[in-house]
This record gives structure tokens, sequence and C-alpha cells, in this order.
């Protein structure tokens, strides 16, 4: 029989991998190097090889526990879930890296400062693990908001780069065009996260709940005990 220890240490080094990944991405960006890429690259094989190895034992622990406590296969469905988005966030760190090709400009990125993208997806990364240990739907909540900031950065980018497309000014279409791949796929990222943090809402709590039911079922509890 799979242990479940077994598993979440496989958990662990592929959040670990996907944390990385996203780091020498932002890093590719800051400046561009075909070695770098090309790591990036192969890596994400090793990543994919160890998505499946999880989703595997996943599979055969589900199957194997039939007489399993409903919060032990809740635990096991939700890292499944995780690790499928986790692969998701990878595979979104190579499209960005291979979007690099199509640039005239190499600096052209540093127009839109792509760091502030970087760094709600890091800090939502770095918190999985705490999360899993502590299983505090709070932080699992806050792993779900990302989503909403991405969104947000997204936007402004879009916006701004919808703007200079209108008004003929000397910039390289095809560079606005490459950029705003970019900024979509880190947007992505963040739909990613939100339902990683939606899976561990339903590991701890037992039941399917999207962001908003939770937030909407939060504010009812506050108001009937401000009420009291």
């Amino acid at each position: 029989m799979i242990s479940l220890e077994s598993l979440e240490e496989n958990f662990r080094f592929l959040t670990l991998e996907v944390a990385n990944q996203v780091r020498a991405t932002r890093d590719i960006l800051e400046q561009p190097e075909k070695e770098l890429v090309e790591r990036l690259i192969a890596r994400d094989d090793y990543i994919d090889n160890l998505k499946t190895i999880i989703e595997n034992k996943c599979f055969s622990r589900i199957h194997s526990e039939k007489g399993a406590e409903q919060s032990e296969s809740n635990r096991i469905r939700a890292i499944h879930i995780i690790c499928v988005n986790l692969e998701r966030i990878a595979d979104h760190c190579v499209n960005i890296v291979s979007q690099l090709k199509h640039f005239n400009n190499p600096t052209f990125l540093h127009r839109y400062d792509f760091h502030t993208m970087f760094h709600p997806i890091q800090e939502g990364l770095d918190m999985i693990l705490p999360v899993q240990r502590s299983q505090k739907v709070a932080q699992a909540l806050t792993i779900c908001k990302i989503e909403y900031e991405l969104d947000n950065l997204y936007k402004e980018r879009f916006d701004r780069i919808q703007e200079e497309l209108r008004s003929y000014q000397q910039i390289d279409v095809g560079d606005l065009i490459t950029a705003l791949f970019i900024f979509r796929y880190l947007e992505r990222i963040g739909d990613a996260l939100l339902n990683v943090g939606e899976a561990f809402i339903f590991a701890f709590l037992g039941e399917k709940i999207k962001i908003h039911q939770f937030q909407a079922l939060q504010e009812q509890s506050n108001a009937h005990r401000h009420d009291q």
C-alpha cells in the first residue's frame, strides 16, 4: 500500500519545483539567455513526470482504501487537484519564455513592470506547503484571492497595450502583442492558484465551495454574530 507520507513527499517536491520554475521565468524575462530557457524547458519534463507519479499514487490509494475515512479521501483528492494545477502553472512558464523569441526588442517587456505580477504568484506558491500543514481555511482563502489581484494587474497592462495600439505611436505592434500574450499567461496562473485554494477548502471542510460562495457564508456568519 502506498503511504500517505510518500505521496506528500512527492507533493512537496512538485510544489518546490514549480515555485523554482516561476522564479526562473521571472529571471529569464529580466535577462533572457538561451541556456536558461533550455534548462527551464528541460525541467518541465521532470515536473510532468512527477505529477504523473503523484496522480497514480492518488488513484491507487483512493481505490485501495475503500473503507478509509472521508476526510482522508478528500485530502487525497485535493492533492490531485492541486498537482494538476501546479503542472499547469509550470506549462504556463514554458509558454511565457517561449514567447521571448518573438520580441524585436528584447527589453520591451520592462516597459510594463512585469515583476509586479510575479510577486503575488510567488507568495501564493510559497503558501501552499504551510497551508497544507496548518489546514487553516483563512490561509487557503488568501491563495484564492491572488486570482483577483492578478486579474486587476492584467487589466491594467491590457488597457495600456490596447491604448498604445490605438495611438499609432512608434511602437512595434508585434512586441505589443507578444507582451500581451505573456501577461495573459501570468493572469492564467492566477486561475490555477484559485483552483489550488479551493481544493484546500474542499479538503478542510469536506465540501466543494467556490470562493464567492465561501465569502458569502462568511459575511452571513459575521452579520449573525453582530446581531446577537
